[in-house]
């Protein structure tokens, strides 16, 4: 704290008026008041890093959840869709037995069926061309 009076006698022994020195010794002493101290601005400075440290830790925490959440959200999306791909896979071998089923009796039925015609063809051959052979026969 400044002695207001005793630097308003100097500053007008010094050449100032009256009016002068006070407005000066005014100025200096509310100068004075309103400067901060390394001290006050260390302290200060102190108290906004512990702060900022506090919020970028929260920040981090929130992030961490985040990411945790999008995770957790992504590896359900990976099961369903392997769990769908399993389901589509198991369908597709269904069809695939299926057809191989049809195409097992397709050809059952195609061996069957070429049995019966060449009996056909023997019993017809044995029927209708082996008289007229024989009679072909006779007559040389």
């Amino acid at each position: 704290m400044i002695d207001t009076h005793s630097a308003v006698k100097k500053l007008q022994s010094g050449g100032f008026n009256e009016q002068q020195a006070e407005v000066l010794v005014f100025v200096v002493n509310d100068l004075s008041n309103q400067t901060v101290t390394k001290a006050e601005l260390s302290s200060e400075l102190g108290k906004v890093s512990t702060e900022l440290k506090a919020e970028i830790q929260e920040v981090r925490n929130e992030l961490k959840a985040e990411i945790q959440d999008v995770r957790n959200e992504l590896k359900a999306e990976i099961q369903g869709v392997r769990n769908e791909l399993k389901l589509e896979i198991q369908r597709v071998r269904n069809e695939i037995q299926e057809v191989r089923s049809d195409i097992q009796s397709l050809s059952q039925n195609f061996s069957t069926n070429m049995r019966w015609m060449f009996f056909m063809f023997a019993t017809m051959v044995t029927l209708f061309i082996a008289p007229v052979v024989s009679n072909i026969i006779k007559f040389w």
